[in-house]
């Protein structure tokens, strides 16, 4: 389809800038750290209290710099996997950093490569503006992370002069990809509420928020970008989703006594009552596995 062909072109456009700016070695790889000293607290305090991390997955995580830097300190094991569109990207982990812990791997984040709750970590960070389907993706995580696990998505900010510099550099760099460019104008210029109904929407409980200021000399003052730590949305939180929907639902001015805002009412509260008792169900046959 015409839809699958332009998703097409713009991955290798993606690929192909960004591998033209890893051989390069640009300042997009040796990024002033500073101005990313929260994010990476952030994402450290995520992980930090999380036990038997086995498999944790960083997409769109390029050369892994900050990642493996973060799976030290975490003292990580396992399967510790750096996933990026780019080859050059990742070839240069091995080569840069011979003794690395990471396991490299050339994937889409739209197509996850994993099993359903998978993973026990999973960071993406200032790269889901990329994708050319942000919700497809995000849905992704949602599939991978496994049950009381964390993942951290850091969201790049509309008004952040980052942003606005990463948008004109796409521009002189993509002038015959223009799809791609204005799926990272469209997806960076999404607010944080919008963000955050796309996660609530694709089954993500957002468990805490931070804005990220700028804190050095490249960027202006203001809002550097955004994160959030979200887990897998429980049963409890699905069911407390479906009440609070029919507790909105609107009886279009009927009153109380009218027979049938009366039958409205009896059925949600029948729906309720039947919510309550599937997940008591549920919990009795988990206590008896």
């Amino acid at each position: 389809s015409k839809i699958n062909k332009d998703q097409n072109n713009i991955k290798k456009a993606v690929s192909s800038l960004y591998d033209e700016d890893f051989s390069e070695n640009s300042h997009f790889i040796e990024y002033n750290s500073k101005a990313f000293i929260e994010v990476a607290r952030f994402t450290e305090n995520a992980f930090i209290d999380q036990k038997d991390i086995n498999a944790i997955i960083n997409i769109g995580g390029g050369t892994g710099l900050y990642f493996e830097e973060l799976a030290h300190k975490l003292k990580l094991k396992g399967n510790i996997v750096n996933l990026d569109i780019s080859k050059i990207a990742l070839k240069q982990i091995k080569e840069s950093r011979k003794n690395s812990i990471l396991s490299p791997l050339h994937a889409d984040a739209e197509h996850l490569p994993f099993k359903n709750n998978s993973a026990d970590g999973v960071i993406c960070s200032l790269a889901i503006s990329f994708f050319s389907d942000p919700y497809f993706a995000i849905k992704e995580i949602e599939r991978i992370l496994a049950p009381k696990r964390k993942a951290v998505i850091i969201f790049d900010h509309p008004t952040s002069s980052l942003t606005e510099l990463m948008q004109e550099y796409l521009i002189s760099k993509s002038k015959n990809e223009q799809k791609f460019v204005e799926v990272f104008l469209k997806n960076s210029s999404r607010t944080k509420e919008q963000w955050m109904k796309m996660l609530d929407d694709a089954g993500l409980k957002v468990e805490k928020s931070q804005n990220f200021y700028h804190i050095n000399d490249f960027a202006g003052d203001g809002i550097l970008c955004h994160g959030v730590i979200v887990s897998k949305k429980s049963n409890n939180d699905e069911f407390e989703d479906i009440k609070k929907e029919i507790e909105k639902k609107p009886l279009e001015n009927k009153s109380p006594g009218n027979t049938e805002t009366k039958k409205i009412l009896t059925e949600d509260k029948e729906i309720i009552k039947k919510l309550e008792s599937d997940i008591n169900e549920a919990k009795e046959v988990l206590k008896n596995l």
